[in-house]
Formats: C-alpha cells, structure tokens, sequence
C-alpha cells in the first residue's frame, strides 16, 4: 500500500508529531484519572518532542532510502509511529534529566 503524500519528509515529520502529540494528551489524561502525582511526570515528556522528532528524523534518514519501505510507505508509518510512541518514556526521562541537569 502507497500514498503519495508520505513519499514527502515533510508529510512523515508531521504525520509523527500528531500521533506524538495525540499520544501525549491522551495518555496524560488516562493517567491524571488514577494518578496526580505521576500524571505530572509523565506529562514532562511533551518537552522531548525535539529529541522525538531527531531520532525520528535520523530513522527515516536511513530506512526510507530501502525500495521496500518506499513501496510500502503506509506500514513504515504505523511502525515508525508505534515505535515513536513506545518511546515516549524513556524520551521523557532523559528529558527530565536534563532540565534537572540545567537547573542545579
């Protein structure tokens, strides 16, 4: 399966940032129902959205020059979302480390 419009960086970049941003608002929301004090943590990891988008961009840098993610541009999206999102954590621990790092 193929779309035209993910054969542009631009389109995948953005594409990544909604499913990030949905993930975080979504995610923080379920937590905030059972838990306010990891609720707070968790939702720090919207400020690891650069580092999201780098590590994105240096992924897609290198397996969408493969002819098979290029001919199959939908599932390479799903994948390379889940994956974004399934980084979310560790994204917003080291993020947290750093703010804490530049504070002390």
């Amino acid at each position: 399966m193929k779309l035209k419009i993910l054969d542009k960086r631009l389109a995948r970049v953005t594409l990544n940032l909604a499913v990030w941003l949905l993930f975080w608002f979504f995610s923080t929301r379920y937590i905030f129902q059972y838990n306010d004090i990891s609720a707070t943590f968790w939702s720090v990891g919207i400020y690891g959205t650069p580092i999201n988008l780098g590590v994105f961009l240096l992924a897609d840098n290198f397996a969408y020059k493969l002819s098979a993610l290029r001919s199959n541009n939908i599932p390479y999206m799903i994948v390379s979302c889940i994956i974004s999102c399934l980084l979310y954590y560790p994204i917003a621990f080291i993020t947290i480390r750093i703010i804490l790092a530049l504070t002390s």
